[in-house]
């Protein structure tokens, strides 16, 4: 029996495929993991595991793992070791700091090197590497939420999201049960929804039928990019016509004048012509705020994504203010965190908007961050030598795809840390095999997100296999090379000390976890009441002027009556470009292609399983044909996270770029169909 334990062994651990932070429990024999399942004992997730949390194992056994350092030479990526890699790409970059400034040396963060606590050291390198070329994830999906938070409270963190126990759930744009994690961290997220659904009320508003969409009370199908309009009208009919919570707007909101004259002009006539929606329908969202009294309206990536994005997350807060649901149980929730505790160490009110890149001056960089819709200019203009990509996919994320991938192939030097291989490996320099989730430590970092107060660590449950590297010591031997110190220089140093000053916050000590076992912190309760200590003048600012001014001009999207509006869209066994391969889609589900009504299919001559050609204002792509009945009319999508099925083909950063955010709008572009045969 004794012989059996040692080989055998199951180890709790948490999920990093996504933010969630699902529990999980990896089962390990003679050093292999060999299967993974939800951990019921886990406080957030109780036992739920997703798909792609279900394929972890598998990802991690995967034959297609990066093994070893890869240099290119004579167009070829070859072997080679750690030594001679690192050698090779520090003196590079010393040469291209010395030549052209720390600027010409660029990074790209990407939403898995969020996920891995190691990629936070990636932070310190670029503070004392000395550039300003950092370019994040961030800036891809949700500039403008950064923007609008910064504007409204003086702090661009701030993540306000439905309190577990609110009584009446909007979700605008964005899709819990599909994806996780936007702005607010949601495991076991199909029981949550359920639990507002039977309380009071859960609506959806969306172009699309979605998954979340079919438990809701009520579901609203809008042109994407108008729900400005639909905001605008419940504000006003709310202030003018009762339902306001008068005592909350003069004890904890500026500018509430202001805010009413920008939405004057929204009467229910403008509504329904704007958005599409049906008056019953609006007003029928109207009486169920009113009878709720507090609501939590919160926004996703179908939000922020879209034309219009920076005045529809406005009015999103700014409804919520109205209702006096801020910070207020019932109503929106913020997460002072476990490791950073905002309750105690507050803000600064600030304005971080900067000028972004010397080849776009048109586009603001905000938070330390460039705005990626600049990389491809920058690398174009000769400004950008040199990029370091972290835990990211570019070739993936970004639009304008073939430009894209003629610029980074141009690069003096790309180099990868990464997993598995991608569309942006092909193109590298340099491609550095990091750690998986499984062989590594990761404290929840991002734990301010969560939908409650929480945060967990779990160490390792197997050694890195193969010559794979944890990304902080990556990151550290670059710097060392750079003659910066940022993090020790042995691969199997304590992760659990290293990590320790991240996770400084009186109210979680990771000194005190048993280092064989992941262990969670949680507060039964929610903190509500603290926020408006850090507000400017401690109130929210309900009319910032930027976006007043931008709202008079907003406009909707083109409704040419041969044309659709391509719109975003996730997929359930896989998130971004990971897992694209199918390896957590036991069913095939998850098909790159155009995803589109039966109706629109029937009037442009499409047949399901046939090609077809969608072309906007710059670029063209050829897919496969699903008819898809969540679709609504009008509107098709392309999900995004697939090479052969690039969407980056038909969007562009070169128009319809936020002047604000620096945006690139990626929803609502109209396209064209046609069809062009069998496949």
């Amino acid at each position: 029996m004794a012989a059996s334990e040692d080989r055998t062994k199951s180890v709790r651990t948490y999920c990093r495929i996504c933010p969630a932070g699902c529990g999980m429990i990896a089962d390990v024999v003679d050093g292999k993991v060999v299967g993974v399942r939800g951990d019921k004992a886990h406080p957030l997730s109780y036992g739920y595991l997703c798909p792609k949390g279900q394929a972890s194992a598998k990802a991690h056994n995967s034959p297609h793992r990066l093994d070893r350092p890869l240099m290119r030479s004579g167009g070829t990526l070859s072997p080679a070791s750690w030594d001679d890699a690192m050698d090779d790409i520090g003196g590079k970059l010393v040469e291209i700091r010395q030549a052209s400034g720390p600027d010409a040396i660029g990074v790209y963060f990407g939403t898995a090197g969020f996920f891995d606590t190691g990629g936070m050291f990636c932070f310190p390198f670029i503070g004392q590497l000395g550039t300003t070329s950092l370019y994040t994830a961030t800036s891809v999906d949700s500039p403008g939420y950064q923007l609008v938070a910064e504007r409204m409270s003086g702090n661009h963190w701030l993540l306000p999201k439905p309190n577990r126990d609110a009584n009446f759930v909007i979700l605008n744009g964005i899709n819990p049960i599909v994806s996780h994690g936007h702005n607010f961290f949601m495991a076991a997220p199909k029981a949550q929804l359920r639990k507002w659904a039977a309380r009071g009320g859960l609506w959806v508003i969306d172009p699309r039928l979605t998954e979340s969409a079919e438990i809701a009370t009520g579901h609203l199908r809008p042109l994407p990019g108008t729900e400005y309009a639909l905001f605008g009208f419940l504000i006003r009919s709310l202030l003018a016509d009762g339902g306001a919570d008068v005592e909350f707007l003069r004890d904890f909101c500026s500018n509430v004048d202001s805010l009413r004259d920008s939405v004057a002009p929204f009467d229910l006539d403008a509504a329904a012509s704007i958005t599409h929606i049906e008056q019953s329908e609006i007003l029928r969202l109207l009486a169920g705020i009113r009878q709720a009294g507090r609501i939590a309206l919160q926004l996703g990536t179908g939000t922020s994504m879209s034309k219009n994005a920076n005045v529809t997350t406005w009015l999103g807060w700014a409804l919520n203010a109205v209702t006096g649901s801020l910070d207020r149980p019932g109503g929106m929730w913020i997460n002072r965190g476990m490791l950073q505790d905002l309750a105690k160490v507050g803000w600064q009110p600030t304005n971080t908007t900067r000028p972004g890149p010397k080849s776009r001056p048109d586009l603001p960089g905000r938070a330390g961050q460039m705005p990626s819709g600049a990389l491809i200019d920058e690398i174009e203009a000769g400004n950008l030598r040199a990029l370091i990509v972290v835990g990211g996919n570019p070739v993936i994320a970004l639009p304008d795809t073939r430009r894209l991938t003629a610029a980074l192939s141009k690069l003096d030097l790309l180099v990868v840390l990464d997993v598995l291989p991608t569309g942006t490996t092909e193109l590298a320099t340099h491609v550095l095999p990091c750690t998986g989730q499984l062989e590594r430590a990761d404290i929840s970092m991002g734990d301010i997100a969560y939908t409650r107060e929480f945060a967990q660590y779990a160490p390792r449950v197997v050694p890195p296999g193969a010559e794979r590297r944890p990304t902080w010591w990556i990151l550290g031997e670059l710097g060392r090379r750079l003659g910066i110190e940022i993090a020790p220089l042995d691969p199997d140093a304590d992760e659990a000390a290293l990590f320790r000053p991240l996770a400084a916050a009186p109210r979680f000590d990771i000194a005190a976890f048993d280092g064989d076992t992941a262990v969670s912190f949680l507060e039964e309760e929610c903190s509500f009441g603290w926020v408006s200590r850090f507000l400017p003048d401690n109130r929210w600012n309900l009319a910032p002027e930027e976006l007043v001014e931008q709202l008079k001009h907003s406009t909707p999207p083109g409704c040419d009556p041969e044309a659709l509006l391509l719109i975003p869209s996730r997929q359930r066994h896989k998130i971004n470009s990971t897992f694209n391969d199918g390896i957590a889609d036991r069913h095939g589900h998850s098909l790159p292609g155009l995803y589109i009504s039966e109706r629109d299919a029937a009037r442009f001559g499409l047949e399901p399983g046939g090609l077809a050609e969608v072309a906007s204002a710059t670029g063209k792509l050829v897919v496969t044909v699903h008819i898809d009945r969540r679709m609504g009319d009008g509107c098709v999508s392309i999900p995004h996270g697939f090479e052969r099925a690039n969407v980056g083909h038909l969007t562009s950063t070169r128009i319809n770029t936020d002047p604000l955010s620096g945006m690139i709008e990626q929803s609502g572009v109209e396209v064209r169909v046609r069809p062009i045969g069998p496949p």
